[in-house]
């Protein structure tokens, strides 16, 4: 079994399974979206290696193929030398007319406006992003600023290496 097949604890968000139940999930609204005249516009913001588009675009066109024809798959990255990799990659030769690879800044997603999407999948992508706190008193709205601080004991792993790696102090801060 291989990182691809989910044999790896941390790839079930890329694999089959997954997969087949964003499919079932989905369903009942693509299946509405396939009767109107326009494309169904998924976005996949952060796709990382792409796995998971292609195996939900696999899905669709084997189990789903009124659905797949309709279906304009956006693959985005926010480094612009990732989207020439995957320009680049086979991985996609098989949907080529039902995708398109971009880049994009999930802060300021800049889409077309006949290509506005019915769908956005994200993994991992929101919990990278800075996070901001806000709270309401009184009706005046107020933004906290809160401070994370981590043991000093505290072991941290890279997992976007491989083999995962234990980081030193100064490559945390």
């Amino acid at each position: 079994s291989t990182f691809f097949l989910e044999g790896v604890p941390f790839s079930y968000s890329t694999g089959r399974t997954f997969a087949q139940r964003l499919v079932t999930y989905l369903l009942p609204k693509l299946e509405v979206w396939a009767k109107e005249k326009s494309d169904i516009h998924i976005y996949e913001v952060g796709a990382g290696l792409g796995v998971l588009s292609k195996t939900l675009l696999d899905l669709l066109h084997q189990d789903h193929p009124n659905i797949y024809r309709k279906v304009k798959w956006h693959v985005s990255e926010y480094s612009e030398n990732t989207v020439t990799f995957f320009k680049r990659l086979s991985l996609f030769d098989s949907h080529h007319d039902r995708i398109e690879i971009e880049q994009m800044n999930v802060l300021k997603p800049a889409m077309k406006s006949d290509q506005r999407p019915h769908v956005v999948l994200m993994s991992y992508v929101l919990d990278s992003l800075n996070p901001r706190h806000f709270e309401v008193v009184d009706g005046v709205v107020s933004e906290l600023q809160v401070e994370t601080l981590i043991s000093a004991n505290a072991q941290i792993f890279d997992t976007t290496v491989f083999p995962p790696c234990l980081l030193k102090a100064e490559e945390i801060q």
